[in-house]
């Protein structure tokens, strides 16, 4: 899949709906503290257009699954049946992988537990979410030590591309931000680091998500504090789209840390003469970000000479509540391209099966970061067994 440039190229903002995406969650069907049906109902009365039950495959494959929506209460007598047309609500079937390193997978009309490798490794949850046409991404990598562990990441990004699959990391985390026994749900800096590395040669989107548990933890507010904003036509807006979407990065991000909070909206985005130029409201300040530095303030953002074959993503601050954007480089803005003059790994269909043959998950871990695949023995840190409250 070619490298983009510039993911809102085509994009008619005069026109172009803005749906809100709850993509990472859960319910009582794991650890989380609401029925399925009441997650759905508090969602749904937020205004989210594109939600995903996501809780722990370490669960649910005894447990049960909650999907297909319509078919709640076959599942668990307690659960309510709800119907996503009824509510206009594109209901998105998916999991948290959890058995090694945490994965997200959302996938087709199928239930994502058919096939499901209950043992499952890194390596095993991508090759399942490629063979499903599904999409992945890595959870809140701070969760395991790994907040700016580059190295950790990239034989995973190198073997496995968007048209696999993984299509990026968390890069904001509620859950994380909030629980007790957790440092950090942000990770912003370790999206950077992947980012320089790959310019031009690999996308990689950064993600906003509550991993909702409790909607209330205490005072603070889990649910409906971190999603993205998925930019579609009204009349395109499926199941099929919304994935498509996702791979390429034809969204936004958003994180506050309460509800009541109002967040930066973007209204358009639009590029001309070597600038970005964004039109917005509900915000105080606009910062522009490449290669993990802040090169930039204001509406609008100069590329000029020395950030030519670099890329600039745009933060936008409200107080405690953000936007932001995907990367955009300016080299590649002009098209997509196949291979570019980066460091980063010129992905290919060879390539990425050799790697799928040739290396073990054990082998993978130890030539990056020696890292073991437990992460209960990591500095003590809560276990990644499917007790995690993440």
């Amino acid at each position: 899949m070619a490298f983009i440039g510039n993911p809102y190229v085509g994009i008619n903002w005069a026109t172009i709906g803005q749906y809100k995406a709850q993509l990472h969650n859960h319910t009582t069907a794991s650890d989380g503290g609401e029925d399925p049906h009441d997650s759905i109902d508090l969602y749904n009365a937020q205004g989210v257009h594109v939600l995903a039950l996501t809780d722990h495959d370490s669960h649910v494959a005894a447990a049960g699954m909650p999907w297909p929506w319509t078919g709640l209460n076959d599942i668990n007598a307690t659960w309510e049946n709800r119907d996503p047309d009824t509510l206009g609500i594109i209901a998105v079937p998916g999991l948290e992988q959890d058995r090694s390193n945490h994965l997200i997978y959302l996938g087709t009309e199928t239930n994502p537990l058919d096939g499901h490798d209950a043992g499952g490794t890194i390596t095993s949850s991508l090759v399942k979410t490629r063979d499903n046409g599904g999409i992945g991404w890595f959870a809140h990598p701070s969760h395991h030590d790994r907040g700016n562990n580059k190295a950790f990441y990239l034989p995973y990004f190198d073997g496995y591309s968007r048209a696999n699959g993984l299509i990026g990391i968390e890069i904001w985390n509620r859950v994380c931000e909030t629980h007790p026994d957790i440092v950090g749900g942000h990770d912003e800096d370790l999206w950077d680091l992947l980012l320089t590395h790959y310019i031009g040669t690999r996308n990689i989107w950064g993600l906003s998500v509550d991993d909702m548990h409790q909607w209330t933890r205490g005072t603070d507010h889990e649910g409906d504090c971190g999603w993205i904003t998925i930019l579609l036509p009204a009349a395109d807006l499926n199941l099929a789209n919304v994935l498509e979407a996702l791979r390429d990065g034809k969204f936004l991000w958003n994180y506050r840390t309460a509800r009541t909070q109002t967040y930066p909206t973007i209204n358009s985005i639009t590029i001309a003469d070597n600038k970005i130029t964004i039109d917005a409201s509900n915000y105080a300040s606009i910062e522009w970000i490449s290669d993990g530095e802040v090169v930039g303030s204001g509406t609008v953002f100069n590329f000029g000479a020395t950030l030519y074959n670099h890329y600039a993503r745009a933060r936008l601050i409200n107080g405690d509540a953000l936007t932001g954007t995907q990367p955009i480089s300016k080299a590649y803005l002009d098209g997509e391209i196949v291979k570019g003059t980066g460091e980063g790994f010129q992905t290919n269909a060879f390539q990425e099966d050799a790697f799928q043959v040739a290396q073990t998950p054990t082998a993978i871990l130890e030539a990056t970061s020696g890292i073991t695949n437990n992460a209960a023995t990591v500095n003590g840190k809560i276990s990644d067994d499917g007790g995690a409250d993440c």
